[in-house]
């Protein structure tokens, strides 16, 4: 018993009267030998109903193991404890064969997570009062903003239509692309405000393609998909980052015939490789196409992407070769995409 790197104790089952102990009780309790034999289990326990409990099992059972119990040392220090206990005969007599396994410090970091987590409810919901109320308030203002836009882009309209001399009206064009801009970046606003707000989810990636919005786009182009199912774990805007890479080959990629999308494990990541039979990019603007501002229009859309991508850790880069299509490449980590009907995960 002296050899066991864990306290042990025999107790007299008539009456828990301590009968022996080995030296990591004594190290345990913070008593001496002569302290502890001979005295009953009882002011150890901090609790008396656990101690009960333990008794009502053990009529009906031969063992128990590992009880939860707190106990407490002679000195008032408490402790938390798996106990095992056996029925044995000890010196003629019935007797409990009881050990315990100390996991305090565990039961410590179990209730500060307990009470972090609490805190962070609480914070979590405070957050999401905020984000609702600025949302109300970001929604009313873009609402006002957009219809004094309307009226100066139907003002200048008009005077684009009434003004004869060329400066003039190519001010007043000039004021009317203004405010379609603002227009723009307004309604982007929108889609960006809900950025993030809602949990990731599993999404298929063959129905995000065939989605109703994406497929209205594409008219006359032909669109081919991967023949294996595959889901990825993503925000769900994970169809508007699809929607606007359409959308941006329609646009950029001149007369383009057809779009690919193909999938490619490459060591433990998942490509999915977006390719269109256009112009492509040109070597120069592969990385400056995703900042935000760039581009003919907005320079919205690729930025966007790649702010949805980013939430659930996915990456996305252009490596086309200019004048053979543009081919946008998704990489996404393990753990974030999954093969429902394919064994193990692979394609």
């Amino acid at each position: 018993m002296d050899g066991a790197p864990f306290p042990i104790v025999i107790t007299r089952a008539q009456d828990n009267i301590i009968m022996l102990i080995n030296q990591r009780t004594i190290q345990q309790f913070h008593l001496t030998a002569e302290e502890l034999i001979g005295q009953k289990t009882d002011r150890f326990y901090v609790d008396m109903n656990t101690r009960e409990r333990v008794l009502e099992i053990l009529h009906t059972k031969e063992n128990i193991d590992d009880i939860e119990m707190q106990m407490q040392t002679a000195d008032g220090r408490k402790f938390w404890v798996y106990a095992s206990i056996r029925k044995i005969r000890y010196l003629d007599q019935d007797a409990f064969f009881i050990s315990f396994a100390d996991f305090s410090q565990r039961k410590q970091l179990e209730e500060t997570l307990t009470k972090k987590n609490l805190e962070l409810e609480l914070i979590t919901g405070s957050l999401a009062e905020t984000n609702k109320k600025l949302n109300l308030l970001s929604s009313i203002t873009r609402h006002d903003i957009l219809n004094k836009i309307q009226v100066i882009s139907a003002i200048s309209e008009i005077f684009i239509q009434d003004i004869s001399n060329p400066v003039l009206q190519k001010r007043a064009m000039m004021i009317n692309e203004a405010g379609r801009s603002i227009q723009t970046l307004i309604e982007f606003t929108r889609e960006y405000e809900d950025l993030g707000q809602t949990s990731p989810t599993w999404q298929e990636i063959g129905k995000v393609l065939h989605s109703p919005g994406i497929m209205h786009i594409l008219s006359d182009l032909t669109l081919i998909t991967p023949e294996q199912t595959v889901e990825i774990y993503a925000d769900p805007m994970l169809s508007k980052v699809f929607f606007n890479l359409v959308e941006n080959s329609i646009r950029h990629g001149g007369s383009i015939s057809s779009i690919t999308v193909s999938l490619k494990q490459e060591g433990t990541d998942l490509l999915i490789i977006y390719e269109d039979d256009g112009r492509g990019v040109p070597v120069e603007e592969k990385v400056l196409i995703f900042t935000r501002g760039y581009g003919n229009n907005t320079g919205l859309g690729l930025f966007f992407i790649r702010e949805v991508l980013e939430i659930t850790g996915l990456a996305i880069i252009e490596d086309g070769i200019p004048g053979s299509g543009a081919r946008f490449v998704i990489t996404v980590p393990q753990g974030r995409y999954r093969f429902p009907t394919a064994p193990h995960g692979e394609i």
